[in-house]
């Protein structure tokens, strides 16, 4: 389970040009709003997804654990894997007393979440669909922001369960390191 953002504006980090020549994006000088997105996935697939603010976010574990047990799993066997983002801070209410276990990882430890290997795949995506930023006038914001919120849905349809599989097993490579108290590179 994990949170994420996108920026109104987010973009490719690179670019072509022709030799001899820079690569220039020229872009407006605020940043604008973000759009935030929640998610909670299992080696099978997506459990659940939606957002929340820090007040509802005990709501939103207690109808996660709802899907869970809809899904046919043993509420026992389910262990909601979560980094320390102050929305998460109560989260020990919503889940004492279900029989799920809450694993809270330490700091810069995203190599540990299988759940960021799919915030890449969906941000790549949404990069990928919005390259040519829209500098407008006035309104654009609206505009973009619709624009955005329709490439995320279309970006979040491209997750299937084999991708949340392929990334639950890519995150099991760093387990021994972390049961060694090893120091681990991020974003590898």
């Amino acid at each position: 389970m994990d949170e994420t953002n996108f920026n109104l504006f987010c973009r490719r980090t690179r670019g072509r040009a022709r030799v001899g020549n820079r690569t220039v994006q020229h872009l407006p000088a605020a940043r604008g709003p973000n759009v935030h997105l929640i998610g909670a996935i299992s080696a099978a697939g997506v459990v659940q997804r939606g957002s929340f603010t820090a007040l509802l976010a005990n709501e939103w574990v207690r109808r996660l654990l709802e899907e869970w047990q809809a899904m046919g799993n043993e509420i026992a066997d389910l262990v909601l894997v979560s980094d320390n983002a102050p929305c998460y801070s109560s989260l020990e209410e919503a889940v004492n007393g279900t029989g799920a276990t809450l694993l809270r990882l330490g700091p810069y430890s995203p190599m540990l979440n299988p759940i960021e290997n799919i915030w890449s795949k969906i941000k790549t995506y949404a990069k990928t669909h919005l390259r040519v930023p829209v500098v407008a006038p006035p309104g654009i914001v609206e505009q973009r922001l619709v624009y955005l919120e329709e490439i995320i849905d279309a970006a979040k349809e491209t997750v299937v369960g084999g991708d949340c599989a392929r990334a639950a097993q890519h995150s099991t490579v760093h387990h021994a390191a972390a049961l060694a108290m090893q120091d681990m590179e991020v974003g590898r």
